[in-house]
């Protein structure tokens, strides 16, 4: 599968270094929010990576998109339930697909605490979504 360079449906979040790092790893698959985000499979998520890095580092692709009671939730993928989810009834849970990472660049929005949509993205984004030769 590959990330939709013609998709305009961007969002953006924010990452611990360890994080994105865990993701370019291989490690790290599913991304989990305290939130209940109406996110589409497909949806592209520019990831912002927070300090002491504080730059735009990647692009991932939404797989399954699961909002829900974070136990259930958890549990059904296979996770162990953490006081993360402490007091949040509902969270969301998306797969991370495919991802690219990029040459840090800086950041063209507000980075976010949790999940925003993006209005624009600029070209140099959208080319690093071209399949690599």
């Amino acid at each position: 599968m590959m990330i939709n360079q013609k998709s305009n449906n961007f969002w953006a979040l924010s990452l611990r270094p360890e994080y994105w790092q865990e993701i370019k790893d291989g490690e790290k698959h599913h991304e989990f929010r305290r939130r209940g985000y109406v996110v589409e499979t497909g949806t592209v998520f520019v990831v912002y990576v927070t300090r002491p890095v504080k730059a735009v580092c990647g692009l991932f692709m939404a797989g399954e998109v699961i909002i829900g009671e974070p136990r259930k939730t958890l549990e059904s993928l296979g996770y162990e339930y953490s006081d993360y989810w402490d007091g949040c009834p509902s969270g969301t849970v998306i797969e991370i697909k495919e991802y690219r990472a990029i040459e840090p660049r800086s950041v063209w929005f507000r980075p976010p605490l949790g999940l925003i949509r993006l209005s624009y993205v600029p070209d140099d984004i959208r080319c690093a979504l071209m399949p690599s030769e």
